[in-house]
């Protein structure tokens, strides 16, 4: 007999259903009944959970840089310094690219290229989400530029954007050439050339 799942279970598995849809054929190439056939669950439940699409795909982005940050997190608990954390979490999302067959990325950086035309509603939660990330990133450059690692005459938060952009464009690169090369190739000039002291 098939077990039950609970309330928050269930939320959770249409949030993972919603994030592995919309990193691979967007918010637009998505609908409802892909989410609850995939989470093997009865169309009238999404509504129990979420009110509209819209409220559905904001949720989905705060899980997802949720998400992110967790690893960020994680990256840079197992570290010896900033680089390093930073290195070790470029990586872990390069080989999550990789495993993924070139087909995810950033969610963040996906749905931001469908911005145009996204729901209104929809536009914070994403704007949110990369300005959470490049604030991650700011705090752990400033961490470096105290400890002389890397060059002082551009602010960690000017540098954090510039990170990020970088690397949702990479991302792009990357699955387009269906290689790690650019990946690879933007981890060290980066850290190793453009941010050295």
């Amino acid at each position: 007999m098939k077990r039950q799942l609970s309330r928050e279970q269930t939320k959770e598995r249409l949030l993972d259903e919603g994030l592995s849809h919309f990193i691979r054929k967007g918010y637009h190439g998505t609908g409802i009944k892909d989410i609850v056939d995939s989470a093997g669950l009865p169309k009238g439940s999404f509504y129990t959970y979420f009110d509209s699409k819209e409220a559905f795909g904001g949720a989905v982005l705060d899980t997802f840089a949720d998400r992110g940050k967790l690893k960020f997190e994680k990256a840079f608990s197992q570290a010896s310094d900033p680089i390093d954390g930073f290195k070790r979490f470029f990586t872990i999302m390069r080989n999550a690219l990789v495993d993924d067959d070139f087909q995810g990325g950033c969610l963040l950086g996906n749905l931001a290229n469908e911005l145009g035309s996204l729901a209104e509603s929809v536009t914070p939660h994403l704007a949110k989400g990369l300005s959470g990330m490049s604030q991650l990133f700011a705090g752990e450059l400033a961490q470096a530029q105290a400890q002389r690692l890397i060059r002082k005459d551009l602010s960690p938060e000017t540098l954090g954007d510039l990170l990020l952009d970088g690397w949702e464009g990479t991302l792009i690169r990357a699955k387009a050439n269906r290689s790690t090369q650019p990946l690879d190739k933007f981890i060290s000039l980066f850290f190793d050339q453009l941010l050295h002291p």
